[in-house]
């Protein structure tokens, strides 16, 4: 047989909707490459030791990460949020939000999944890839979150931060933990006791989790999405999601694992339609179908995966909140891959 394939750098046809997704897992998921060319890590700072702030709730509020530093002088008052864990978590924790990103994917054509409660249509009117700068000076922000923005935005830092202290990745995109993320944010909005309870809250119910589904301990778990040309499964340790399920007792299949250091800037590899059977290696899949003839494919439906109820379809908004797990989505996310994981007891 032949070697699992790399992803291939150069971009694929598709209607707008598989261009969006593909945009998130290859740049939300993107490794340091492009990343860092746009942007980098700050001379002589360490994000990983990066707030200098005084007593809980006291300003100012200095924070260190991987575009610069943001001081927030005060109490934020009007807060505009531009990635899916940005909004889910500055709502989670009470946040002023006053401009936030639109999810036409949504229930209701403009919220997030796990988004709680729902953003009001006069708040969520970004759009998700195309930053509209002067539309976003317009909401007055005293503080613009972005730590989980698509690549568009993070190349607009500069511009974004002249309008207002903003907050970006402290790592690398879509690999910082989530936890620290939301407590850095408890920290800029002035809300470190909610942020305290967001976490534990998470913590419990992936605790519960565990306890609830042993079986799933030392399993071999997929992510990724299917294209009419090939289909794209996250291999790399780091993404979020790979460790949120290394949390949970799965593991990413060894054959998968052996590509990471070699998958290119998305951090996935590439099946061809030919080789779809591999998705056999894994135990579990959890698998965003862009084209439905993909998951009526004959390799598919022949797949263990397949007959024993392991194989689950995702849409898009569920696909978000696999791809980005954060403390204020943990119950939600759980809540959607527990009757697939439920399957490992059978």
């Amino acid at each position: 047989m032949q070697p699992l394939s790399r992803t291939p750098h150069t971009p694929n046809r598709g209607d707008r909707s598989r261009r969006r997704f593909s945009a998130l897992i290859a740049a939300t998921l993107a490794l340091a490459l492009a990343l860092t060319a746009c942007g980098g890590d700050a001379d002589g700072d360490d994000p990983t030791d990066s707030r200098k702030a005084g007593a809980a709730g006291s300003y100012p509020v200095s924070i260190t990460h991987a575009k610069g530093k943001t001081v927030v002088p005060s109490k934020p008052k009007r807060v505009v949020a531009l990635g899916y864990v940005d909004v889910a978590l500055a709502r989670a924790l009470g946040a002023p939000i006053v401009g936030a990103l639109k999810f036409s994917g949504g229930a209701d054509g403009r919220n997030f999944p796990a988004v709680t409660p729902p953003l009001d249509e006069e708040v969520a009117v970004l759009d998700e890839t195309k930053p509209n700068v002067e539309k976003i000076a317009a909401l007055r922000p005293d503080l613009i979150l972005m730590t989980s923005g698509q690549p568009t935005y993070q190349d607009a830092y500069s511009k974004l931060s002249a309008i207002a202290p903003t907050l970006g990745y402290r790592t690398k995109l879509a690999q910082d933990d989530p936890t620290e993320t939301t407590r850095l944010m408890g920290e800029l909005l002035g809300e470190q006791k909610a942020a305290t309870e967001l976490i534990a809250s998470s913590e419990r119910a992936i605790a519960d989790f565990v306890a609830k589904h042993p079986a799933a301990k030392g399993k071999k778990a997929l992510f990724g999405q299917a294209l009419p040309d090939n289909a794209y499964l996250l291999v790399t340790p780091d993404a979020q999601v790979n460790r949120f399920f290394a949390r949970l007792g799965l593991v990413v299949p060894a054959e998968f694992a052996a590509l990471a250091g070699d998958v290119g800037p998305t951090g996935s590899a590439a099946l061809s339609l030919e080789e779809l059977d591999r998705l056999d290696a894994a135990d579990i899949a959890f698998l965003l179908f862009r084209d439905p003839k993909i998951k009526d494919h004959a390799l598919v439906r022949a797949l263990d995966l397949t007959k024993k109820g392991r194989l689950a379809s995702l849409d898009m908004g569920t696909a978000y909140v696999v791809l980005l797990p954060n403390p204020a989505n943990t119950a939600y996310l759980l809540s959607k891959i527990e009757p697939t994981v439920a399957k490992l007891a059978e």
